[in-house]
């Protein structure tokens, strides 16, 4: 966090920013403010730092937490659930978030994942992907009835875009 506000800093002097758009200084400010009880000043100089394209975990735990300090229970939620993912280990963020959720009058109720994802998930668990693939190229032979050499390129071009297609929704889904 520091090394990107650093960062920031650098780039904003390099290129002659002005004085207030400086990362560093506007969450020092933001800090003060919220320190002092001026929660609406405080989150215009957070959101501020979030419109220059800058993202961390301390920025949105302390945008959660004015937030939650504000009442405004929904946008603490969405900033601490933000916090938290960059972050999960922080133990300030999971007390401020079972606040905010203990505030909350309904549940919230976490979405399953999608259907095809868990069928596969459940798959790949019993068998390993060897037995799989050997399985599916039996199957390709017998169905297609190919020569050896058709069918290896068949079945290469299908497991690779495969294997690419399953570590793209693997990452994105989870």
């Amino acid at each position: 966090m520091r090394i990107l506000l650093t960062l920031s800093f650098i780039f904003s002097l390099t290129f002659g920013f002005a004085h207030d758009s400086n990362p560093a200084e506007l969450f020092e400010q933001a800090n003060k403010l919220s320190a002092e009880g001026k929660l609406s000043e405080a989150l215009s100089k957070y959101k501020s730092i979030e419109d220059m394209g800058l993202a961390s975990s301390d920025l949105h735990f302390n945008m959660g937490t004015t937030y939650l300090f504000s009442n405004n229970i929904s946008h603490a939620v969405l900033y601490l659930e933000k916090a938290h993912k960059a972050d999960p280990s922080n133990t300030d963020l999971k007390h401020n978030f079972e606040i905010a959720r203990s505030q909350i009058d309904s549940d919230i109720i976490e979405v399953p994942y999608f259907v095809l994802l868990r069928v596969w998930r459940g798959v790949s668990k019993l068998f390993s992907p060897l037995l799989i693939g050997h399985a599916f190229v039996s199957i390709l032979m017998h169905s297609l009835k190919m020569n050896n050499v058709k069918l290896l390129c068949c079945v290469t071009w299908i497991m690779y875009h495969s294997v690419v297609s399953l570590k793209f929704v693997l990452q994105n889904f989870q």
